[in-house]
This record gives structure tokens, C-alpha cells and sequence, in this order.
């Protein structure tokens, strides 16, 4: 009876080991897991703010691009009759067009392979485009002196 006790006993005993060396195994298991998981939320975090940095750069562009827009239109309409003027503050009201992401059902129904030429013709046409960033800064410093004169001549 203490032979059966005893092979019982190293039988558990071995079972206990088997089970100790798994438990250990999923713990290390959860360990990598856990690491994964906040690696990936780094990584998400990371690329949220580019893309709220890369919204806000888009936005700013459309607005620059408005406001060169409507430095236009009013050199247009100054060659014209004064009478154009009222109509010009109208134009005051448009809104820049917003980037709003896409849902997930939009997604899917988009070409990968358009998608990624178009990438890259874009990026080609960026890559040639070299900006006189001082004619830009003029540009802006001039636009926000006809502002001024602007809201001076609409106080008259």
C-alpha cells in the first residue's frame, strides 16, 4: 500500500511539475503578449498624431490655397466696376474644404494598385516642385497689409 501511495505520489508530483513548467510558459507567453500590445498602442498613438498632423498641414494648405483664391478674385474685381465689392464679402463666408477621413466600407472599395500610383505620380510632382518660400512669406506679409486696409476702408 505505500509502494501504490508513493508511485501515486511521484506521479502527481510529476503532473504538478508538467503543470508548473505550462503555467510558467503561458505567464512568459502573457509577458510577450503584453509587450506586443503596448508596443501596437505606441505605435497607433504615433501614427494618430501624424495623421491629425498631416490633417491639420492639408487643412492649411486648402487654406492658403482659398486665401490665394480670393487674392485673386479681389485683384479681378478691383479691375471692375466698384460695385463688385459687396459681392466680394460674400466670397468672406466660403468654407476650405475639410479632410474627413473615410469609413471602413469606402476603404475597402478603393484599388490598392491605383491607389499606390497615384502615390507615387504625386510624390514625383512634389519632388519637382521647389517653392520660392520667400515669394510665399511677401505673399502672406502683403495679404495681411490689404486685410488691414481693408477693414480700415470698411470702417470709413
Amino acid at each position: 500500500a505505500l509502494n501504490k501511495m508513493e508511485k501515486k505520489h511521484k506521479k502527481f508530483q510529476t503532473e504538478l511539475g508538467n503543470i508548473r513548467t505550462v503555467e510558467v510558459d503561458i505567464l512568459n507567453q502573457m509577458e510577450d503578449y503584453d509587450k506586443i500590445i503596448k508596443d501596437n498602442t505606441d505605435k497607433a498613438n504615433h501614427w494618430a498624431k501624424m495623421l491629425k498632423d498631416t490633417v491639420k498641414k492639408i487643412e492649411s494648405s486648402l487654406l492658403f490655397e482659398l486665401a490665394a483664391e480670393k487674392e485673386q478674385n479681389s485683384n479681378n474685381a478691383e479691375d471692375q466696376k466698384e460695385g463688385q465689392f459687396d459681392d466680394e464679402n460674400k466670397n468672406d463666408d466660403v468654407q476650405p474644404q475639410h479632410y474627413v477621413p473615410l469609413t471602413e466600407e469606402e476603404l475597402e472599395h478603393l484599388d490598392q494598385k491605383k491607389l499606390k500610383v497615384d502615390v507615387t505620380v504625386i510624390e514625383e510632382s512634389l519632388s519637382q516642385m521647389k517653392p520660392d518660400m520667400r515669394a510665399i512669406s511677401e505673399y502672406r506679409q502683403k495679404h495681411a497689409e490689404y486685410l488691414q486696409r481693408v477693414g480700415h476702408l470698411d470702417q470709413i
